[in-house]
């Protein structure tokens, strides 16, 4: 399942819409046997094909450890680690579109009703937690920096309530 959205911004230039999409699980879905195909059943890598019809943004989740969380099979959950979310990203700036990258602060999925911390984090004091918090941005940040990934990288879902 793919989420599409359009943001509309304004810069010095006046209005410039934002077309896009979530491919958080683009990289599971390929790795796991599936395919994208476009209208008439053609293969199509799909962070290209996006790029093609127009989409000049992307959304990727980030989640801190989702191996802590086991899937519907038992297995543990791969997607939208750190790993996967540079590989996407790669894909994204290749294909010249920006990233827009969610910082989930979890394990997993992470909203503002429910926002469980890492199990990394579990019983730290306040202190070395907000030092945790910071360094663990800081090293994605910086890895996506390292990569030349984040010139094009806006930020969402920063949030952490305790």
């Amino acid at each position: 399942m793919l989420l599409f959205f359009a943001l509309l911004s304004f810069g010095v230039n006046g209005q410039c819409l934002k077309l896009g999409a979530d491919l958080s699980y683009v990289n599971t879905i390929l790795n796991n046997g599936g395919n994208y195909q476009d209208e008439s059943g053609n293969l199509v890598e799909p962070f290209a094909f996006f790029s093609e019809k127009g989409n000049n943004i992307v959304r990727l989740r980030l989640w801190h450890t989702p191996s802590n969380i086991m899937d519907y099979c038992g297995n543990p959950i791969q997607a939208n680690n750190l790993q996967d979310v540079l590989d996407a990203a790669a894909k994204v700036v290749q294909n010249n579109m920006e990233l827009m990258l969610a910082f989930h602060y979890g394990d997993y999925f992470n909203d503002p009703g429910k926002q469980p911390m890492p199990a990394a984090w579990e019983g730290l004091e306040h202190g070395e937690l907000l030092d945790s918090i910071y360094q663990y941005t800081f090293q994605v940040l910086n890895k996506l920096l390292r990569l030349r990934l984040a010139l094009n990288l806006k930020l969402s879902n920063l949030h952490l309530v305790p």
